[in-house]
């Protein structure tokens, strides 16, 4: 008894001087209590049992204590119709892309950061090899979820949301033929894309124009677009839109021709026009020149030109003063047989890299930092050199570092 339930001598000896039948009779006693007890709980269950409403009563309390101790909030909804079958939409996850698109209407659309960040003088990645006839000809770089909208040669417009192009596995395919996607007409193609994530916006279209013109209409009537398209400007014979952007009121917008000229101006000198109208003139060509872009200016950024050949450089926007609409402009470009006339010029503010493409398929996605800032009638540096003798440049896009485009 000690040493099992750590007892002293005395006690030890007191329970072994203790008789059998105390022992019994304290067992004894111990059985009578709990028979009362349970004689007693019984009593009190067949009361309860008698009487609806302490059953109520007692159903209620004990309804209580399960919700004061599991009363958690519920991690299932409970819906009182069925739900509905998801979209297209709701299914895909937002991803930058980058859309390219060919003289001969092949469009094709790949994740962004399957291009690779280079440095300034390199050959580039094989972006795709369309056909010997074809030259890539457009890069944009847009959210799964944006809609773009297509401005074609002719002056028409055409939507179609970004999810909706299939995407390719690999960068060296053509893409898709832009007619299965877009109702577009035998001598059609598309020269310029509006990225936008709303369609319900305020603000304008601006279009510029090969020859020149410049058109402004409101944003609202590209709202509805069908799916064989809607006139969105009145050519003059010969011409055709080159580039089209999103423009607010106070907005100035840049056109940057082949031979190297830029004519800066508000965009509150150009009225704003019907859907099926025509433009006004808004930079003044020598003969044999032509518009290659038209940008909107941002206070703050640069304005990066292309050559054809490769050689590119940043000037900072201030150095480009504003004229009136309809204006030679300044030089923006000092062309040479060594630097080929420009390809493309873009405003560039929040970028931290910049994707070149050639007209044979090679793409180079190149830090921004590495491209020098220069005056404004310099000739630039090389950016990047031709991958495939005779090949040459003709569209440059700007990216931050996760691959996005910069709004």
């Amino acid at each position: 008894l000690i040493e099992q339930f750590s007892l002293s001598q005395i006690q030890a000896q007191a329970i072994l001087d203790m008789q059998l039948r105390r022992i019994a009779a304290l067992e004894r006693e111990k059985i009578e209590e709990e028979f009362q007890q349970l004689q007693k709980t019984i009593g009190e269950l067949e009361a309860l049992l008698a009487d609806p409403q302490k059953v109520l009563v007692e159903v209620k309390k004990e309804t209580r204590k399960v919700r004061k101790d599991y009363g958690d909030d519920r991690r299932t909804e409970i819906l009182d119709e069925e739900p509905g079958v998801p979209t297209k939409e709701e299914l895909v996850p937002h991803q930058e892309m980058v859309i390219t698109i060919t003289q001969r209407g092949y469009l094709k659309c790949m994740a962004a950061n399957t291009y690779r960040a280079q440095h300034r003088g390199g050959k580039g990645i094989t972006g795709m090899l369309p056909r010997e006839s074809d030259v890539l000809q457009q890069l944009l770089v847009a959210d799964t979820h944006d809609t773009l909208l297509f401005f074609t040669n002719k002056g028409k417009a055409y939507a179609l949301r970004c999810f909706e192009i299939p995407q390719d596995a690999t960068r060296s395919t053509r893409g898709m033929p832009m007619i299965n996607l877009l109702s577009i007409t035998e001598g059609e193609r598309v020269n310029a894309v509006v990225i936008t994530p709303n369609l319900q916006q305020d603000g304008y279209i601006l279009l510029g124009t090969r020859m020149g013109e410049i058109k402004r209409m409101n944003f609202s009537s590209m709202s509805n677009i069908r799916s064989n398209g809607l006139i969105s400007m009145d050519l003059e014979p010969g011409d055709e839109v080159v580039s089209a952007w999103l423009a607010g009121e106070d907005d100035e917008v840049v056109m940057v021709t082949e031979m190297g000229m830029a004519a800066r101006f508000p965009i509150a000198n150009v009225r704003v026009s019907s859907r099926t109208s025509g433009g006004v003139r808004g930079i003044r060509l020598d003969s044999g020149d032509r518009v290659m872009s038209m940008d909107v200016v941002i206070p703050g950024a640069q304005l990066l030109v292309l050559s054809r050949n490769g050689f590119g450089k940043l000037t900072p926007i201030q150095a480009y003063r504003r004229t009136k609409r309809g204006a030679k402009g300044v030089i923006t470009f000092r062309i040479t047989d060594k630097t080929g006339t420009v390809a493309a010029a873009h405003v560039i503010l929040d970028a931290t890299e910049v994707m070149l493409v050639s007209e044979k398929g090679n793409i180079e996605r190149i830090l921004l930092s590495e491209i020098r800032v220069k005056g404004r009638v310099t000739q630039g540096v090389m950016i990047m050199r031709p991958k495939i003798e005779g090949d040459h440049f003709v569209a440059v896009a700007s990216m931050n570092s996760h691959g996005a485009a910069p709004g």
